[in-house]
């Protein structure tokens, strides 16, 4: 289960499987002050899909005040994205880490499917 602690702690995870989506690793911790779980990512992506990325995440998340900070790093060519695991839709406290990293994946699966496709309005 999630647990907030030791909120001093963070997590730093890379995978081979997070080139296949175009996301060189992904950060996690617990913000002390706000009591969220925060999410800190690189995300290869080109500059001008900025509208989508901010839209598919306005979808997924259960309320408009959600935090999302998202700003393109032009040195590196990445969208530095960082957001709240709390504000997912989808989100379940209960969540193991194993689950929280298993659903941050799988949205960002579906994020770059649909930014590919063109489907985000």
């Amino acid at each position: 289960m999630l647990r907030k602690q030791i909120i001093e702690e963070f997590m730093y995870l890379e995978s081979p499987w997070f080139e296949m989506i175009g996301v060189d690793a992904i950060s996690f911790e617990a913000d002390s002050v706000f009591g969220n779980y925060d999410v800190m990512l690189g995300l290869k992506l080109p500059k001008k899909t900025e509208k989508s990325i901010k839209a598919f995440f306005l979808s997924h998340f259960h309320h408009e005040e959600a935090s999302l900070d998202l700003m393109f790093n032009q040195n590196d060519g990445l969208w530095e994205l960082n957001f709240a695991l709390n504000d997912l839709a989808i989100y379940q406290a209960e969540w193991t880490i194993r689950e929280a990293y298993t659903a941050i994946y799988q949205l960002l699966f579906l994020l770059v499917e649909e930014v590919e496709e063109g489907s985000i309005v």
